[in-house]
């Protein structure tokens, strides 16, 4: 890589064009001279990008694709460029036209190439993270290559079933994309000639097209008026609080709605309230006095904010919210109204079955975050229907969430966590429906075979010295980390090796998702929330079987890291096809257009 000064920058790029930029700086350039200057800068101060930056990858991968006989760009120069703290690949474009600006678009016979030149990249071991018609160029000599190719693996042998799925997924992001293909499938699986995924492309290809499975009816594309949609959370406090709550507010319109978010309980500093999604973020700082009982002074001043802002669409989360929320809403006019409940067993109080029944069943819909939820509240007796509860699953903002994770060297730093042990990681509350027993008895059966293991628990809870009492008797508490509550912890995820939960019962399990996001293998108990998150990713284990989950711990301690990358990459698929806040967000908008449109 060639040192490059600040001045024989400037000359480099003297009239350019900018082609990409963003809030750092430029980030692609056309060179008079017709070539490319591709800029990149190191996003995190820990990362193998000091050693290993990815215009050195950038470069390496263009002469890796050469060999292997795919058609790319040409590398003149990388350099390193320390006046603007960046690296650079000067480079000779590929002639030709993207596949997706083609004047024509794809016709049978081009989409048949593709099939065959996708097939071409999987049998020669080519894992293109950044596989998308946009990155695939036809040539004048009517040959495909890759471009943008800086994120890309190469392996020794083929690409597994999984990770030919996986990247295949990748296309199916883009509408464009996914347009085109399933306009030609037929032609584009002949050149595949992969009958295993061809068997896969189809379906996945229709769910993304499709009414969403999770609601029964389409929706209209009907045009909202300029409206208010209020939000009401019980505290600020929540995990996963910020996701949550962002996840409802995307799905609407910000030039056709004012966003209004209500937290009863606590504060947000200035820096957190500018990360949700709102026009106004209201903290009402309620005193737990206020919130027990009949909560007549937090129902009033709940009601004066509703009647000021006069919301079209009022959205409440847990019970306590959705009380308020019944009371204050019975002396206002709002056109709909949601009860958003988090788990099982929420409404099965005699007394909130009652208040159900006779105050809300009539005013609002209610939304379970799971199928799981939706079943649990409508066994609940409370006297709802099933054409008024609905199931939209949970989401999580993936691409935010990757960015705080702390790489694994930083996190095991900070939890005092051993560098040289293979860690099985939880992170939950300590109480009796997580199950921590059984986690210590599988943990402490599993190191007597396997004395390298080491078990990390974040949380706290009233079980804290019952467990800790219980690692001492069982001999590895000196293998066994007790953290207590740590803020953040979906960051400290890469820290780990493994990601166990072992709940007896669960009405999401929105941490197997954010273990997802890290990219670490999960291992969970066989309970129907967690087999609906994981859809068919991961191990599961039978319930307080501790042979089971012992002999996971000992199984995943000893796969290779191909196996471990197969296993990421169905997660990978399940976390983007299920749990992305896009999805999120076209659930939910089928839903209150269509029920607007039905009123």
């Amino acid at each position: 890589m060639k040192k490059l000064s600040n001045e024989a920058y400037l000359t480099l790029r003297e009239d350019a064009t900018v082609i990409e930029a963003d809030s750092h700086g430029d980030k692609v350039l056309l060179l008079r001279d017709g070539t490319y200057l591709k800029l990149f800068r190191v996003k995190r101060l820990i990362t193998s990008a000091h050693f290993s930056p990815y215009s050195k990858r950038f470069a390496e991968n263009a002469d890796k694709l050469r060999l292997l006989g795919i058609p790319t760009i040409s590398v003149i120069q990388t350099y390193r460029i320390p006046s603007i703290q960046r690296t650079a690949v000067h480079y000779s474009p590929l002639t030709g036209n993207t596949l997706r600006n083609l004047p024509n678009g794809i016709d049978e016979a081009l989409a048949e190439k593709l099939g065959k030149f996708i097939r071409e990249l999987h049998d020669k071991g080519i894992y293109f993270r950044s596989l998308h018609l946009g990155n695939v160029v036809l040539t004048p000599n009517n040959e495909l290559g890759l471009i943008d190719i800086a994120d890309m693996s190469f392996y020794n042998h083929p690409l597994s079933a999984s990770l030919r799925l996986r990247n295949f997924h990748h296309l199916c992001r883009y509408n464009e994309d996914r347009n085109a293909i399933s306009k030609n499938l037929t032609q584009f699986n002949k050149g595949l000639d992969d009958p295993q995924l061809t068997k896969n492309i189809r379906p996945l290809l229709e769910r993304a097209s499709s009414a969403d499975p999770f609601l029964d009816q389409a929706s209209t594309n009907k045009t909202c008026k300029k409206e208010t949609v209020i939000q009401i959370r019980p505290t600020t406090t929540t995990a996963g609080l910020m996701d949550s709550t962002n996840q409802f507010m995307r799905s609407f319109d910000r030039n056709h709605y004012h966003l209004v978010v209500i937290y009863l309980k606590g504060s947000l500093p200035e820096n957190q309230r500018k990360r949700v999604v709102a026009d106004k973020v209201l903290c009402m700082n309620l005193s737990n006095s206020a919130m027990n009982g009949l909560k007549l002074f937090a129902t009033y001043k709940l009601y004066k904010i509703i009647k000021q802002y006069q919301p079209s669409i009022l959205l409440a989360h847990r019970y306590h919210s959705i009380w308020l929320a019944g009371l204050a809403c019975l002396f206002c006019r709002i056109k709909m109204n949601f009860a958003v409940l988090h788990g099982n067993n929420q409404i099965h109080h005699p007394g909130r079955r009652f208040f159900i029944k006779h105050f809300l069943k009539n005013q609002f819909y209610f939304i379970g975050i799971s199928n799981i939820v939706r079943q649990d509240i409508l066994t609940s007796n409370a006297g709802l229907s099933p054409d008024q509860v609905f199931a939209i699953p949970d989401s999580l903002d993936i691409e935010n969430q990757q960015k705080y994770l702390l790489p694994k060297d930083t996190a095991q730093k900070k939890l005092l966590i051993p560098n040289d042990k293979f860690i099985i990681g939880h992170v939950a509350r300590l109480s009796e429906v997580k199950n921590q027993d059984l986690l210590l008895k599988a943990f402490a059966l599993a190191q007597k075979t396997q004395p390298n293991l080491f078990l990390v628990i974040i949380g706290y809870g009233h079980l804290e010295k019952k467990l800790k009492a219980l690692a001492l008797q069982l001999g590895i508490n000196h293998s066994v980390l007790f953290t207590g509550a740590v803020d953040r912890a979906a960051d400290y995820m890469k820290a780990f090796d493994l990601f166990a939960m072992t709940s007896n019962d669960e009405g999401f399990g929105r941490v197997l998702i954010e273990a997802m996001a890290a990219r670490i293998p999960i291992v969970a108990t066989d309970i129907p929330a967690f087999v609906e998150v994981l859809g068919g990713s991961g191990s599961l284990v039978r319930p307080n079987d501790v042979v089971a989950l012992s002999n996971e711990f000992l199984r995943h301690a000893s796969i290779s890291p191909e196996k471990i990358e197969e296993i990421i990459a169905d997660q990978d698929f399940v976390l983007f096809e299920k749990f992305c806040q896009e999805k999120f967000k076209q659930r939910f908008q089928k839903l209150y257009t269509r029920l607007l449109d039905d009123q």
